[in-house]
């Protein structure tokens, strides 16, 4: 990948795709991506029709604002100027190329040994389920441990709500009982 290819932060992209993107759901997921895109270190990945679209929405934003870019650079002393937005720029090309060619995206920010092991990853999530190798997607591991999370809250919560007034005394003990997910 392109130096410079991950720093979607020096610029001004999350405001202005945030601002051109009305609907929140696309907001969300752009944010999704905007926020691990330069995790040193670690195997990221995203849905790829998702990962495409933040790309496209980087890609836009950075040809369209190409001067708003470039002044937050002067701003923050960034240089060379034309080499990092050149960097962004392919990148981005890249990353869209590759999740089309490939069908999944997945990602790190590092050194050669993290690229090996984001390939790793990927040859683990393409396995059959019931492969002893098989790992799915970091997105997918991430979205199964929040959803745990959830779940316990609000079984948590059900449960604090069972020894009030508002809950019948039919439903305590079902309360009680629940377990989360």
């Amino acid at each position: 990948m392109p130096k410079w290819g991950a720093c979607w932060c020096m610029t001004p992209l999350y405001k202005l795709c945030l601002e051109s993107e009305t609907d929140e759901r696309m907001q969300e997921h752009f944010r999704n991506v905007y926020w691990k895109i330069d995790h040193v270190g670690t195997c990221e990945s995203e849905e790829p029709a998702t990962f495409l679209y933040a790309v496209q929405e980087v890609l836009l934003n950075l040809l369209e604002h190409r001067r708003a870019v470039f002044n937050k650079f002067r701003r923050r002393s960034f240089s060379p100027l034309e080499e990092i937005f050149n960097g962004l720029v392919e990148a981005a090309f890249r990353m869209q190329e590759l999740t089309l060619e490939r069908g999944c995206a997945f990602w790190t920010s590092g050194y050669e040994a993290d690229g090996k092991y984001v390939k790793e990853r990927m040859r683990c999530s393409q396995l059959p389920p019931d492969s002893p190798d098989f790992k799915p997607p970091p997105h997918l591991v991430d979205f199964e441990y929040f959803l745990r999370k959830a779940s316990e809250y609000q079984v948590s919560q059900l449960r604090k709500l069972a020894e009030s007034e508002l809950v019948e005394e039919k439903y305590r003990k079902r309360l009680h009982d629940l377990r989360a997910a």
